[in-house]
């Protein structure tokens, strides 16, 4: 063990997170018994922020196993738009379909709430724009007004992208 593990306040969230977080892609794939130890090793090093960007069922079904009796120590993001079909990844801007997917997301992990609603990689302006017009972010705001989501995050590549979400008042952090 070395130094104590820091955090800081993420975006305009009152959340502490980890200098460092877990993003999960990688676990795709792995057993549960894989994912249940790289979790609970990375929990006792004080690590708090993870990234579940996928929904296919067996991945959350690990994370649901891993986070058994840990959720008070963990911020989980979960990516509205991530979806899946026959076990394939693809990108959705339904808000119906986004909804469905998160509600599943929720039930799965058996857990009520989701830290960060993430609008999953908003590519350019054109989706962004498409975003915001076919009702994803108004499904985040509904879910962050229901209690099911704490905060409103979004992801991008593109700086033009991060610029018009941060100057909308409406994303509380951004992953670029």
């Amino acid at each position: 063990k070395g130094e104590k593990m820091k955090y800081r306040k993420l975006g305009k969230t009152s959340l502490d997170v980890s200098e460092i977080g877990l993003g999960t892609e990688y676990l795709n794939r792995q057993s549960r018994e894989t994912v249940v130890s790289v979790i609970h090793k990375v929990i006792e090093n004080e690590v708090n922020y993870f990234d579940l960007v996928f929904n296919f069922p067996e991945y959350l079904d690990n994370f649901a196993a891993a986070f058994k009796g840990q959720r008070d120590k963990v911020i989980l993001t979960h990516h509205l738009g991530s979806a899946e079909k026959n076990g394939k990844y693809r990108k959705t801007r339904d808000p119906k379909e986004c909804e469905e997917f998160f509600m599943k997301t929720l039930s799965r992990l058996g857990t009520d709430y989701i830290d960060i609603a993430n609008l999953h990689f908003v590519k350019n302006e054109k989706e962004y724009n498409e975003t915001i017009s076919k009702g994803v972010l108004d499904l985040a705001l509904r879910l962050k007004q229901e209690g099911k989501a704490r905060f409103i995050g979004m992801s991008t590549h593109d700086v033009s992208v991060a610029t018009k979400a941060a100057k909308s008042g409406k994303i509380d952090v951004i992953m670029i």
